[in-house]
This record gives structure tokens, C-alpha cells and sequence, in this order.
């Protein structure tokens, strides 16, 4: 658990310094691991898998639709 909360703090700290490229690679290959070691639908994979979503401008994180970059329906 401890490696998971610190390669999540890893990509937290990458996605705050502006490294976004780095931040979705760190977040995608956690998630992926994740998936691997305790399955596909884990919270944790999931919380991952959403940790790079693109903030609007209060820094809000934006829901986006699956597989298309528009704003999804509330």
C-alpha cells in the first residue's frame, strides 16, 4: 500500500509542477499495475486512472465523457 500512495504522491507532485506528460504516464502505469495485482476494478486503479483529468479554471477537476474530450453531462 505504502508503494502505491508513493507513486501516487509522484505523480501528483509531477502533474503540480507542470510535468503533464510525465503526470498521465506515472497515473496510467500505476492504474495499470494496480489492475494487474488487484483487479481491473479496484478504487485505487480507478482513482489512478482519473488522477490526470484537466482542471477547469477554479482547478476543478473536469468530468470528460469516455473516449472523447467534451465535457460530460452532469
Amino acid at each position: 500500500m505504502a508503494d502505491i500512495d508513493d507513486r501516487m504522491t509522484e505523480a501528483a507532485q509531477a502533474e503540480a509542477d507542470g510535468r503533464l506528460r510525465a503526470a498521465a504516464h506515472l497515473y496510467r502505469q500505476l492504474g495499470t499495475d494496480i489492475q494487474a495485482q488487484y483487479g481491473q476494478f479496484d478504487p485505487r486503479a480507478l482513482d489512478a486512472f482519473g488522477g490526470g483529468c484537466p482542471r477547469d479554471r477554479q482547478g476543478e477537476r473536469l468530468r470528460l465523457a469516455p473516449r472523447c474530450h467534451t465535457p460530460a453531462v452532469a
